[in-house]
């Protein structure tokens, strides 16, 4: 109990509250939990990395939820550069594969595809085929809208092998 009590924050209760907040409707419910959230998460020291990079990426998905996806991109960035610090590559490539789906939200399909491949690359083997066949899914999608179809293909194909290995060959979606 008392290793783990100086890192408990009301931090993430208030960024859960935002979230339940938005998927009910209420947006100005959601954006008050959220900056009571945040100004938590400035003003607690001993707070964890892990913990504070979550924070930020539950503000940055209330930011996208809301229409504010330059906001929710800059939320994300700085996600990414509070979890850097630590040794989670695999967190590392979920934020890395969520700031690429709000590039490719805004139409910076480049900056996407940089995004999902070094998500691809911060997870190395750590990540289950699940996570790194829908990642790569991510950039396939965003190598086809830029009109790389041979890229997208080649990365298509890799999807599907580790989707179909992860979900197995009974499943309804590999048959």
């Amino acid at each position: 109990w008392w290793e783990v009590a100086p890192r408990v924050s009301v931090a993430i209760p208030h960024a859960n509250l935002a979230g339940i907040y938005l998927a009910q409707g209420k947006l100005s419910a959601a954006e008050r939990e959220m900056a009571t959230a945040l100004r938590e998460e400035e003003q607690n020291p001993t707070m964890d990395t892990a913990t504070r990079a979550w924070v930020r990426t539950r503000v940055a998905k209330i930011h996208l939820r809301s229409g504010r996806i330059q906001e929710a991109v800059a939320e994300q960035e700085g996600a990414l550069a509070t979890l850097a610090q630590t040794e989670d590559g695999v967190g590392l490539a979920t934020l890395l594969n969520d700031l690429g789906m709000m590039q490719a939200a805004v139409g910076d399909l480049r900056t996407a595809r940089s995004s999902f491949a070094r998500a691809l690359q911060a997870g190395g083997s750590a990540a289950d085929p699940m996570t790194v066949g829908l990642i790569t899914g991510n950039l396939a999608l965003a190598c086809m809208r830029e009109g790389d179809l041979v890229q997208a293909e080649a990365y298509y194909s890799r999807a599907v092998t580790l989707l179909e290995q992860s979900l197995g060959p009974d499943h309804p979606n590999v048959r």
